[in-house]
């Protein structure tokens, strides 16, 4: 219990500290231009008659270990809060979607993380492009895996990622009711 409560603390403390930067990174606006592309980037885009594969998407598919990092056996939160550490928020967001599965609890906490991160960024968006980008390469999802494809687990996936649009969507509706509130003479 004192251990996942002190998880639970070092997850919330790092969403607020911000992750060290050299001079040259801060400097450098292309850095962080293309890391929040990336976060709303779907791994395959169709233009025209060209097909575009983002190099995250040719990574999954070409590194055997990469692989591993973002299909672990069990999604954990040591492992979320390391990738929210390192800013490798996509990554992060895609073991969120996991873990919301798992428990009452963890849907709470994943809430509250995702609630955090919607003050930030269009999380409809990030969430959706996070679960196009890896759910189309999971081994649960791939046909052709050496695993059997279990449509079960790939519907729970969806199941909760539309399930935590709607909460952030209901969250946000109510702080807007509650800012036009405070707002009325």
């Amino acid at each position: 219990m004192a251990f996942r409560i002190s998880v639970i603390l070092v997850l919330f403390i790092s969403l607020f500290l911000p992750k060290k930067v050299n001079a040259q990174e801060l400097d450098n606006e292309a850095v962080y231009k293309k890391w929040l592309e990336n976060l709303y980037e779907t791994g395959i885009v169709m233009t025209g008659d060209s097909l575009i594969v983002s190099e995250e998407t040719k990574r999954i598919m070409n590194d055997p270990e990469y692989r591993k990092l973002i299909y672990p056996e069990v999604y954990t939160w040591e492992q979320t809060i390391i990738l929210i550490q390192q800013n490798d928020l996509k990554k992060a967001f895609w073991y969120l979607i996991n873990l919301y599965g798992y428990s009452e609890k963890n849907k709470a906490l994943v809430l509250k993380t995702l609630i955090t991160y919607d003050k930030l960024l269009i999380m409809e968006d990030v969430l959706q492009s996070t679960f196009i980008m890896y759910a189309m390469h999971d081994k649960v999802l791939e046909q052709n895996s050496n695993q059997s494809f279990d449509p079960h687990a790939s519907e729970e996936k969806a199941k909760n990622l539309k399930e935590i649009l709607f909460y952030l969507a209901k969250y946000r509706t109510l702080v807007n009711t509650k800012s036009d509130h405070s707002k009325t003479p």
